[in-house]
């Protein structure tokens, strides 16, 4: 049991030459190897043993390497595989040997397997004679130390032999009689060679992790929707052997920075995480024209390596020792931002009152920037209108500004306001600039029967905005329009909309909107008129309810509908007229002629432009006679027969005397 223990101790040794040389930059060129007895391996399948021989690095460091020379002891199936160049396995000579790393190609076929023995010494057995019990839980639940030992030992050399069938190991047609002692039994052998397969396999698939790093993202930069950057696309570093990488910016612009994606702006030259992302941005209003810069990622990852060393003098084996050191890998990627650009299609036309749309020539334009300078100037012909800008900056707003119109004679233009436009990305946006004419407008108050001009009108004038034009009483003439915010006083083409606020004495309030529209080519199509119609004449006539004549003395009142006393008079022996506007009236009698008796009626009438003379009679009933009215009378009369007898008889007796 304790060479047993001795047998787990070469193998925890030869791990441990995986790990003693960890912190070396690079093998040592030259190493002395010493032969130790305590760590020759002392059982064998088939007399293949493992020799592990201590190694002397020139840096002074110690550690234990594997040998893999071997010699035939008799020709033939049965083969005896030794680690010793002799065929009694002892060494020719103990004294200390020189050994030299073989090149690449002196390696031979052991070159491509390296990986392959590393990974048998990392899985096999271990210092505490555990192994990694994960790889074989299909074939067994427990393993002995002696099991252990000779899978490892068998997969180590079913990979150093894996394509030479004559000294190769034949681990699937093992046989007891082959193992020795310590694996006599066939479910001992069974598991051992199961085991051993597995690592074997696995060995040859395996591969060192080679330190690398690549980067991908970046390339054309676009703005972010707010306008305040510019940004890559998110960078993604891949690669493998490290955890983490420095980032860095090199040949940055102005106000470029780095932002984590999970963890915001970092500065240039801090640390990720591996496989955590990052983008690059620069300020918007920072970028002229074309920006660009690069960004590099690099990190320092550990390269697990296996050198051979050859002894001198050739008497001895073959060594490997594996070691590990520092490469720095770095990837670089470029970025750029180019000014966003878009452009303006500026078509100069006039249109009139009936929508018709004409270009425009003549016209002196200027395209302003936001300190208003000229960026474009142009005039306008038949040739280049409309007339395209590009190359704008997206985002910046810029004025279309109109010189000078042209003018004719009998026609003038207005000039075009100010157009104020923010250019998009990659598009061009269309403006149409309309010029307006400018023309004399007369407008005429008439009467509506008669046709003549109605002075005394109160009149306003609006355009199509509700913007009051002009305001002014008729006259005896029509009107020429003065527009208060022109120089020359002409209307600009368009819509515009005359109103009556006060009608003149004896007509009616015209509540109509008399629209026109002022032509681009000059004037209107139709006169424009306003017409009013006169107050329709009311004859109110006062009359005896029996005699149908004129009666003097009542007191009457007119009314409108909500109540509004509109006139109010006393009869005489002739009627009383009125003039009134459209409308609903009443009239009453507020106070009875003498001896009438006063008139409950109410008599409602109705006016309504255009109707000739309106005659409202309200009459009125005497007052009936009573008993002591009838006395007076006959007194009355009896008085009067007596006077009249009296100057009968002195009338007559007067002709007597005579």
């Amino acid at each position: 049991m304790k060479n047993v223990k001795k047998i787990f101790a070469l193998i925890v040794a030869v791990a441990c030459a995986f790990t003693s040389v960890i912190s070396a930059k690079a093998i040592d060129a030259t190493a002395k190897f010493t032969y130790d007895k305590a760590l020759e391996q002392q059982y064998r399948f088939q007399g293949a043993g493992t020799t592990v021989k201590k190694a002397q690095l020139a840096s002074g460091k110690t550690v234990y390497a594997l040998c893999f020379n071997h010699a035939k002891e008799a020709p033939g199936i049965n083969s005896t595989l030794y680690l010793v160049n002799n065929g009694n396995g002892k060494f020719a000579n103990q004294s200390v040997s020189t050994a030299t790393v073989l090149t690449s190609g002196q390696i031979n076929s052991l070159k491509n397997r390296l990986a392959a023995y590393a990974y048998i010494l990392d899985n096999g057995i271990q210092p505490d004679a555990t192994w990694n019990d994960s790889l074989f839980t299909s074939v067994a639940s427990s393993f002995t130390e002696n099991e252990k030992y000779y899978a490892t030992q068998l997969a180590l050399w079913g990979v150093l032999y894996k394509d030479d069938t004559t000294n190769g190991v034949n681990i699937e047609g093992l046989t007891t009689t082959q193992t020795g002692a310590s694996v006599s039994s066939n479910a001992s052998l069974t598991k051992v060679k199961k085991a051993a397969i597995i690592l074997r396999d696995k060995a040859l698939s395996s591969s060192f992790t080679e330190p690398k790093i690549a980067i991908s993202g970046g390339k054309s930069m676009y703005a972010t929707t707010d306008k305040k950057y510019y940004r890559t696309i998110d960078f993604t570093v891949s690669g493998a052997g490290y955890t983490n990488y420095v980032v860095t910016l090199t040949n940055a612009p102005k106000g470029a920075e780095i932002v984590g994606v999970n963890s915001g702006v970092i500065k240039s030259g801090s640390k990720l995480n591996a496989g955590e992302k990052f983008y690059v941005r620069i300020p918007y209003s920072d970028v002229k024209s074309t920006t660009s810069g690069s960004v590099q990622v690099s990190a320092t990852g550990v390269k697990r390596n296996v050198a051979v060393y050859a002894p001198v003098d050739q008497t001895r084996q073959n060594m490997i020792v594996d070691y590990s050191e520092s490469k720095v890998v770095s990837a670089k990627a470029d970025y750029s931002a180019s000014e966003e650009k878009g452009g303006l299609e500026v078509t100069k036309v006039y249109t009139n009152a009936a929508n018709v749309t004409t270009k425009l020539a003549g016209v002196k334009l200027q395209v302003l920037d936001k300190d208003n300078k000229v960026i474009e100037e142009w005039v306008t012909n038949k040739d280049n209108n409309p007339h395209t800008i590009t190359n704008l900056k997206a985002g910046e707003t810029y004025t279309i500004h109109e010189v000078s119109a042209p003018d004719t004679a009998d026609f003038k233009y207005i000039k075009s306001p100010d157009i104020k436009v923010t250019i998009q990305a990659g598009v061009i946006i269309k403006k149409t600039v309309v010029n307006k004419g400018t023309t004399d407008v007369t407008i005429s108050k008439q009467d509506a029967t008669t046709g003549e001009e109605l002075p005394g009108a109160k009149l306003e004038l609006r355009n199509d905005t509700g913007t009051l034009i002009e305001s002014w009483t008729s006259t005896n003439t029509p009107h020429v329009v003065v527009n208060k915010d022109r120089a020359d006083g002409k209307l600009i083409p368009g819509k515009y909309c005359l109103k009556e606020t006060i009608a003149p004495e004896g007509y009616q309030l015209s509540t109509e909107e008399v629209c026109f529209m002022v032509n681009n080519d000059g004037g209107v199509d139709e006169p424009v008129v306003m017409k009013n119609q006169p107050k329709t004449s009311i004859k109110i006539s006062k009359q005896d309810i029996t005699t149908k004549k004129e009666l003097p003395g009542a007191k009457l009142t007119v009314k409108d509908e909500k109540g509004n006393v509109v006139d109010t008079w006393v009869s005489s022996t002739k009627p009383h007229y009125l003039t009134l506007p459209d409308g609903k009236y009443t009239l009453i009698e507020v106070t009875a002629p003498k001896g009438y008796g006063l008139s409950e009626e109410v008599i409602t009438f109705e006016v309504k432009a255009g109707e000739a003379e309106k005659t409202v009679v309200m009459t009125n009933a005497p007052i009936p006679v009573t008993a002591d009215m009838n006395i007076t009378l006959i007194v009355g009369a009896l008085i009067a027969t007596v006077i009249l007898v009296g100057f009968s008889l002195f009338k007559l007796n007067k002709q007597q005397e005579a």
